[in-house]
Order: C-alpha cells, then sequence, then structure tokens
C-alpha cells in the first residue's frame, strides 16, 4: 500500500514539474536552439554598442574574411541612424543593443529597475523598427539577462537574447532558454584561453558567439581579432568551408 501511495505521490510530483517548465516555456518565451536553428557549427559575430568608428572598422575586417558581422545599435542615438541604414544595405545585420545602455538596465547595479528596463526596450524597439534588421534579436547591454527577472522581461519582447558570457559552459546556467552567452573578444583575451573558450563550444556542440568593443582602442588589436575569427570560422565541425553564418532561419 505504501509503495503505491509513493508511487502515486511521485507522478503528481512529477506531472506538475512538467506543466509548470510547460508554463514558463509559454510566459517567458524560451526556446531551444532546435526550434531557432541556430547550427552548433554557427559562428556568430557581434560588434557592441553600434559607434560608427568602430563599425567602420569591423566592416573593413568582415570584407577581408568575406562574412557578414551583427551590429547591435543603441537606439538613442539617432545622429547615427542613416550610418546603421548604409551598413544594414550592404548585408550587414541590425538588431537593438538597447535604447538607453543605463545603469537602470543592470540588474547588478543598485539604480536597476525592472519597469525602465521594459520601457526601454520597447522604445528601442519602436525607435528602431525602420533600421533593424531583425526585430526578434536583442544584445543584452551590461549584465542585463543574467538574472531570472530580466530574463522574463527580455522573453516577453525577443525570442533571441545574447546575453554577456566568459564561458560556453554558461550554456547550461540559461537551459532552454531565449538567452545565449556571448564570449567578450579582445585584444587582451589570451590565445590559450580564447581556444579553450572554441575547443568546448564545439565539445558542447555549442555555436561560437563572438562579441567585440570595435571602438574602444584599448580593447582592439586589428591583426590580432583578425586572426582570432579566423581561427573560429575554421573550427567548423562541418566541412563547408569558413562561413561565418548569423541565424539560419
Amino acid at each position: 500500500m505504501n509503495k503505491k501511495v509513493l508511487t502515486i505521490f511521485l507522478l503528481i510530483i512529477a506531472f506538475s514539474a512538467i506543466y509548470a517548465l510547460y508554463r514558463l516555456d509559454r510566459r517567458c518565451g524560451y526556446i531551444t536552439e532546435e526550434k531557432w536553428k541556430i547550427k552548433s557549427d554557427t559562428v556568430i559575430i557581434i560588434d557592441d554598442d553600434g559607434d560608427p568608428k568602430g563599425m567602420r572598422r569591423m566592416i573593413k575586417l568582415c570584407n577581408e574574411l568575406n562574412i557578414k558581422c551583427l551590429f547591435a545599435v543603441i537606439g538613442d542615438r539617432k545622429e547615427y541612424y542613416d550610418f546603421y541604414d548604409s551598413c544594414r544595405a550592404e548585408g550587414f545585420r541590425i538588431v537593438s543593443h538597447s535604447y538607453s545602455h543605463s545603469k537602470e538596465l543592470d540588474p547588478y547595479e543598485d539604480a536597476y529597475n525592472n519597469n525602465v528596463l521594459r520601457r526601454d526596450i520597447i522604445t528601442a524597439k519602436k525607435s528602431l523598427s525602420m533600421i533593424t534588421t531583425d526585430g526578434s534579436i536583442f544584445v543584452a547591454p551590461r549584465n542585463c539577462g543574467k538574472d531570472y527577472s530580466s530574463r522574463e522581461i527580455l522573453g516577453e519582447e525577443y525570442k533571441i537574447c545574447f546575453v554577456g558570457s566568459f564561458l560556453p559552459t554558461d550554456y547550461f546556467i540559461y537551459p532552454r532558454t531565449h538567452c545565449i552567452p556571448r564570449f567578450f573578444l579582445s585584444k587582451n583575451t589570451p590565445m590559450p584561453d580564447f581556444i579553450k573558450h572554441i575547443k568546448l563550444c564545439r565539445k558542447y556542440k555549442k555555436p561560437i558567439v563572438l562579441a567585440l568593443h570595435s571602438y574602444n582602442d584599448n580593447e582592439w588589436d586589428y591583426d590580432y581579432i583578425k586572426d582570432c575569427i579566423k581561427f573560429a570560422l575554421t573550427s567548423k565541425v562541418s566541412a563547408d568551408g569558413a562561413t561565418a553564418l548569423i541565424l539560419s532561419r
């Protein structure tokens, strides 16, 4: 009798857990890589902050490597909108990086506010609607997306959010969520650490997502960044050449 009761109790718990996950998926817009067809051998290059100086550097580099990157731009920089539009015309993808990029969007800052974050991303979506190539993708500023509350808000508006990170194992911090960690690459990134990161991504069959601040001279070394990206591109599991496929839908 006790075994039957225990079995029924465990079945109820299992069913409740499955149903709770289903509700989370519905409410937070969680995704799987398979659902959105982000291939495990994909290399995604993101240039953060949308500064024309850096974007021109990235365009030159991308043209040399025969790839296209994804530019994350900030909504309140309206003076750059024409430039963003010209980048889009060249085939580069433009996505939102928030409207203000302020501390109020960072859950690790005292100034953080859920309502401000919600208003900011909605404002950015409206302001950048004529500029962005895909309104369902968001590159989270600062530490946004690293805690549950901000991830939940991002999931209300976006299908895919790239969040700040350093380790490919962080994929397991956000299981099945719409949040995908991006690895920050700069001239200060030791090559052994970078190679280890690439190998781990391949080991766990995760896409390589590299983010750069190309406008920042303190982080930028053209030849070093180029070599790192070339290494990431040629480390693909498949043997179909060194191409950077941003997102395959």
